[in-house]
């Protein structure tokens, strides 16, 4: 079997990035959170959700990394982040009509009570991180995290690398990659927890 390789993927392949990401979060809390339980259209919504994240990103000129293997395997992982101060990323309206208003505040619910816990110096954010199911344990993860934090150490305005998780066993999978917990918060309905975890740069490990 071919070497993994990670690379940056170019907007034509982002069917692919949303079938990987898809699949990795189809029963994630955030994801059922923001569209209501499985069942019915949540397949399809979900789709819809994870191409805008990726798709937005992608418009004002965000990377996606991805691992791939092959031929004949192809993307077998994907991270979806933004550099420091990105700028604004459109498509909202949209989304509200292809998901309802609900989900849209349900999302903006979500960010609101994530982004509390944001320092207040520049970073990387990692969004969205994904691994086939066939490919899990491999440590593709971490070969995209550790990529991430070298864009990160090379960028005058960040210091780290910042996300965010609502499963909680996750937490000792990203401690296990040098990121430790800055705090925890909930949605304002109560329904949704969260943790937000922080990577120094190696070269700048006090953030101070």
């Amino acid at each position: 079997m071919a070497e993994p390789t990670i690379s940056e993927i170019p907007s034509e392949r982002l069917s692919e990035v949303v079938d990987v990401l898809a699949e990795a979060f189809h029963n994630y809390e955030a994801m059922r959170y923001i569209l209501g339980e499985l069942g019915g259209e949540y397949a399809t919504r979900l789709r819809t959700l994870i191409g805008y994240f990726a798709g937005s990103r992608v418009a004002v000129g965000s990377p996606i990394l991805g691992v791939t293997i092959g031929p004949p395997l192809g993307l077998v992982a994907a991270a979806v982040f933004d550099p420091p101060n990105p700028p604004p990323r459109s498509g909202v309206d949209d989304l509200a009509r292809s998901l309802g208003e609900e989900a849209v505040q349900r999302l903006r619910s979500f960010g609101t009570a994530t982004t509390s816990l944001e320092p207040n110096y520049g970073f990387y954010y990692l969004g969205m991180i994904g691994v086939a199911s066939d490919h899990r344990g491999k440590g593709y993860a971490k070969l995209l995290v550790n990529r991430i934090a070298e864009f990160s150490e090379l960028h005058s305005d960040s210091r780290g690398v910042l996300l965010t998780t609502e499963h909680e066993p996750n937490l000792a999978l990203y401690q296990s990659m040098g990121f430790a917990t800055l705090g925890d918060v909930v949605t304002a309905d109560g329904r949704l927890h969260s943790w937000t975890l922080f990577r120094p740069d190696a070269i700048r490990a006090d953030p101070r």
